[in-house]
């Protein structure tokens, strides 16, 4: 459903071009293999990573239009999936304003954009947006040096979670589901049982975007710096228990993130820290007064922090280009198609959560009999998630740090081979101890061919 209602908001790109409009096509296939050395049991994996076709042109007088087709294939489990993560038309109110209309989230990271080098740019980079996406924003570039880009779009399908009597929460798996279903209506602590009802699904709108500014676009020095925020609900409120009993819910997350980018000579550093805090709709929720002094956890520091540092070196190559939409550099430089360029970059980053968003970032997928027991039993229920406390009674910490060699050789400015190592640890601190959960390390190969 939510495919069919993204071609219909760009339902005039198909019933309506105009017979001399401009239509063109783009795309790229991806191959990727990636052979890990730790965990030793995890499996190598060939996959198409993405077959991605562009389709754009003109629908009317200043009116555009822009379809992306995205389909990626495991070949070790035979798994096709198909998507559409863009799917916009665009009205060009002037040369600084554009509208936007449909699948296309307004920009929010440095992260977000293109880069030549990395496979997987994951460690230090909090996930930027969850939802269908489908909304409007504007976007546009002031004095050639101010970049924006702000909108609102549907976030979720689930509604908010309250304390003990909880309203209106979707079943699971109904995220992209644009049509009334069968819904969680409330959810009632009776005696430290969980009682449900039905009821109907409710949207949800998020809002945020984007400011950049290009402090220098000379030959010689390339410098950006952008800032962006985001408010949107949580897809899966989770619910917060203890043997008090004591129920707390979180529904909303608040995103901030600050970065950096800057390319003298044959160089680029970029840096970016990024800030998430999740808290609970206070217009439906309100704190239970009774709670246990020993398991107050979860009640306080409900957050998110990380960052990372890139050192791009270009080896071969003309130099690089600053995009002014968003203030990064992330543009080589190809005087002709026939062009090579090589480029190898250090990439190293850090990740902290706190408390639920801990919790949430490790869902206890970790425990074993050969790591200590976690301080909670995460659990998946239609609608929300539940956490139960057992230990803990202090703050519970996760972390996710290493970094990254990366080499990307252009054979041509349309061909290019990329290579990858890894290496990182995901660790969590309960009673100020640390333990390590697992360790990752490996290579990651790729192939890209683009049209």
């Amino acid at each position: 459903m939510r495919n069919l209602l993204s071609l219909a908001i760009v339902g005039l790109t198909v019933v309506s071009f105009p017979v001399n409009a401009d239509h063109k096509f783009s795309g790229s296939i991806r191959l990727d293999a990636q052979i890990p050395f730790e965990p030793s049991d995890d499996p190598f994996n060939l996959f198409l990573s993405r077959a991605r076709i562009d389709i754009k042109g003109d629908i009317a007088q200043d009116w555009t239009y822009k379809i992306r087709f995205d389909d990626t294939i495991n070949f070790g489990v035979g798994v096709l999936n198909m998507k559409l993560p863009v799917a916009k038309a665009t009205w060009k109110i002037s040369e600084q304003l554009s509208l936007n209309l449909g699948i296309d989230a307004p920009n929010y990271s440095q992260a977000d954009t293109d880069a030549q080098t990395y496979i997987v740019r994951s460690v230090g980079v909090l996930e930027d947006s969850i939802g269908s996406k489908i909304g409007a924003n504007i976007s546009g570039i002031l004095n050639k040096r101010i970049g924006y880009s702000v909108g609102l779009w549907r976030s979720a399908a689930r509604a908010s979670v309250a304390d003990n009597s909880f309203s209106s929460v979707a079943l699971d798996d109904q995220d992209d589901s644009m049509i009334q279903v069968d819904t969680i209506a409330s959810v009632i602590n009776s005696g430290g049982s969980v009682i449900t009802t039905l009821g109907q699904q409710y949207n949800r709108i998020a809002y945020g975007g984007r400011l950049s500014y290009v402090v220098s676009n000379s030959p010689d020095y390339l410098w950006g710096v952008g800032l962006g925020v985001q408010s949107l609900d949580v897809i899966i409120p989770t619910v917060i228990n203890t043997s008090d009993p004591y129920w707390s819910s979180f529904e909303k997350r608040l995103a901030l993130t600050a970065d950096n980018s800057i390319a003298r000579d044959r160089f680029c550093l970029n840096t970016a820290i990024h800030y998430f805090n999740y808290y609970r709709d206070l217009t439906t929720s309100t704190p239970t007064a009774s709670i246990a002094s020993t398991l107050n956890a979860f009640q306080h520091k409900n957050h998110a922090f990380s960052s990372y540092a890139e050192l791009i070196g270009l080896v071969i190559g003309n130099g690089y280009a600053i995009d002014p939409s968003v203030g990064v550099v992330n543009k080589i430089i190809f005087n002709n198609e026939s062009d090579c360029a090589l480029e190898i970059a250090l990439r190293v980053g850090n990740e902290r959560y706190y408390n639920f968003a801990a919790a949430n970032f490790l869902k206890g997928a970790f425990s074993s009999p050969t790591v200590p027991s976690f301080p909670y039993t995460y659990t998946k229920n239609d609608g929300y998630n539940a956490i139960a406390l057992t230990s803990l009674n202090d703050v519970f910490v996760a972390s996710y740090q290493g970094y990254t060699l990366h080499a990307t050789y252009y054979m041509t400015k349309n061909i290019l081979l990329k290579a990858e190592f890894y290496d990182a640890k995901t660790a969590m601190k309960v009673a100020s101890v640390w333990t390590t959960l697992e360790k990752e390390q490996g290579l990651r190969l790729r192939s890209e061919v683009s049209f």
